[in-house]
């Protein structure tokens, strides 16, 4: 819902130009038809190469996506960016984009002892 140089004009400020830093990663969950003025589909793949060439060549790596299963499901864009894919499911592996994930966000909030909130358990593919 916010246009490409607005949240790539952001991204620079909080976050400096160092090759030790991770990769950047780009959430993509809320569908274009949510928002306040929807956007179309058109508009959502358009936006998104805006985005992902403003941070990338900012933070000089690729980024990661991490596609949402709904978000995925509406555009379809996983085939179409060839970038690693951060994916989510509950427990079972995702198999939604079509293609290997790097990244399986495997539960969103794990009770654990290691403190009073739940942990996002992220399970990494080398």
């Amino acid at each position: 819902c916010v246009p490409a140089d607005r949240q790539t004009a952001r991204f620079s400020v909080l976050v400096p130009r160092d090759d030790r830093l991770l990769p950047p990663a780009i959430e993509l969950a809320a569908l274009g038809s949510e928002c306040a003025q929807p956007v179309s589909d058109a508009a959502v793949e358009s936006e998104l190469t805006i985005l992902i060439n403003q941070l990338e060549t900012h933070a000089g790596k690729p980024a990661i996506l991490k596609v949402a299963p709904a978000f995925e499901e509406t555009y379809g864009l996983a085939a179409r960016f060839e970038r690693h894919l951060w994916l989510t499911r509950t427990r079972f592996e995702p198999d939604y984009a079509g293609r290997p994930w790097m990244l399986w966000t495997a539960n969103a909030a794990l009770p654990t002892l290691a403190g009073e909130q739940p942990l996002r358990w992220v399970v990494a593919r080398r």
